[in-house]
């Protein structure tokens, strides 16, 4: 059962939302040419060049440049970002129906580490459209990390969505599918579910 004292739900977008299928993304980088994608994607330069990216220090155009070193012969910035999008995969209608339900009751935003690229794709494919809806008909407001140049679990990007809301910790209940995440925020006195990859949370409000 939710505090009664929640106005805000604060929901991740990353296996919250939308399913992700990182095998995806390999097997199309794999396609145009990669060779030990897996090992490149898990190396810790490349988290932290990932990292700058979702922080909005890196353009699209700086990063597509990147992933084209990763290839034997470079390829055009389109096939780049369709093979990092291919990394995302579907939110389950219900999901969608859920939020515009919960908006009648509370306010709603997104929370998410997320760049330009995943973001622009996320916008327009997801939530554009769906039964005639816009974004503003699911959120209050989406928050990414590379608008804000913070990352979850940082504590300053909680902060910043908090004063920016005029929201006290205790009126806000967070869904993160991330234990560091969903610590940070707890610390804070937020009200925190993590969330199991791919779950029907619906259960936490009816």
């Amino acid at each position: 059962m939710m505090d009664n004292r929640v106005k805000a739900i604060i929901f991740d977008l990353g296996q919250v939302l939308i399913d992700l299928i990182p095998l995806n993304c390999m097997d199309y980088f794999t396609r145009l040419g990669a060779t030990d994608i897996d090992k490149k994607l898990a190396d810790k330069d490349f988290i932290r060049f990932l990292n700058d990216f979702e922080l909005g220090n890196l353009s699209v155009k700086e990063f597509c440049a990147q992933m084209n070193s990763f290839l034997p012969l470079p390829v055009e910035e389109n096939l780049i970002a369709d093979a990092w999008n291919s990394f995302l995969g579907e939110i389950p209608s219900y999901k969608l129906d859920a939020i515009l339900e919960l908006k009648k009751k509370y306010k709603v935003y997104l929370l998410s580490n997320t760049s330009a690229l995943h973001w622009e794709y996320e916008r327009d494919i997801y939530f554009t459209g769906y039964k005639g809806h816009t974004l503003d008909d699911f959120f209050d407001h989406a928050y990414t990390s590379y608008e804000l140049h913070l990352l979850k679990p940082d504590k300053a990007i909680y902060q910043a969505v908090l004063n920016e809301e005029g929201l006290q910790p205790e009126e806000v209940f967070f869904l993160d599918d991330r234990a560091d995440n969903c610590q940070a925020a707890r610390e804070m006195g937020i009200n925190v579910y993590e969330v199991t990859p791919g779950e029907d949370w619906r259960h936490l409000f009816w």
